[in-house]
């Protein structure tokens, strides 16, 4: 069975604490293209990058891997893929809708 994974624990809890990824990243020390890299499992955090992560959300290190390591069936799984997926195209791409509906206004 997967399992819901460190990229997906990052996002889900970073998102409940209604940060952005820019702001996240901010907080623990490292770059935005960084954090989405490792919520896109494209990368993985060292322990020490993992540990910054958990204090900024403020969850123990064993409960962030206990979350990480709950199995998760087939069809939750590729709800939050898709819910990441949509996480991850507001985040990059609301200021720019934000800009094109103003401009679109302003005309």
């Amino acid at each position: 069975m997967k399992k819901l994974g460190i990229n997906n624990t990052i996002r889900l809890l970073r998102v409940s604490k209604k940060y952005n990824q820019v702001k996240f990243a901010g907080l623990v020390g490292i770059t935005q293209t960084y954090l989405s890299r490792l919520e896109k499992n494209q990368r993985v955090p060292s322990i020490g990058v993992l540990n910054k992560i958990c204090l900024c959300l403020d969850i123990p290190i064993a409960e962030f891997y206990k979350i990480a390591e709950k199995p998760i069936n087939t069809k939750i799984s590729q709800s939050v893929e898709i819910i990441s997926e949509i996480i991850s195209i507001l985040e990059d791409n609301l200021p720019v809708k934000i800009i094109k509906g103003l401009k679109k206004v302003q005309s």
